[in-house]
């Protein structure tokens, strides 16, 4: 099984044990199931401002600048695994953590304040 059968049967065990959504878990539970995912061998849980600002994060989120990006990035925890990014709603991975949905829905109500 790869990491993305290992997610789907994840989220549906979420969605049947505590009725969350794959958004629901990235809403409160992404700590747990990042956890949960490496526990099975894929990678590493990790916090988004615990990576390397100019490498994992894109161009866009650096155009924010580093200071308010860092503070941004804390507010998720997802997987990284031989080179991508996963989580509850992005069983397929993505090259850059700013990529998940997670961090998307809030990329957007940043440039809706400006």
């Amino acid at each position: 099984m790869g990491i993305t059968q290992a997610i789907l049967r994840l989220r549906a065990d979420y969605a049947r044990d505590f009725g969350l959504s794959p958004a629901g878990i990235n809403g409160g539970e992404c700590m747990n199931f990042a956890a949960d995912i490496a526990r099975k061998g894929f990678g590493e849980d990790i916090w988004g401002d615990d990576l390397d600002y100019d490498y994992f994060w894109s161009e866009d989120m650096q155009a924010f600048g580093f200071w308010f990006a860092q503070s941004f990035m804390s507010i998720h925890c997802f997987i990284m695994y031989e080179g991508k990014f996963y989580d509850s709603e992005t069983p397929q991975g993505c090259d850059y953590a700013d990529d998940l949905p997670c961090y998307q829905r809030n990329i957007d109500m940043l440039y809706e304040d400006m």
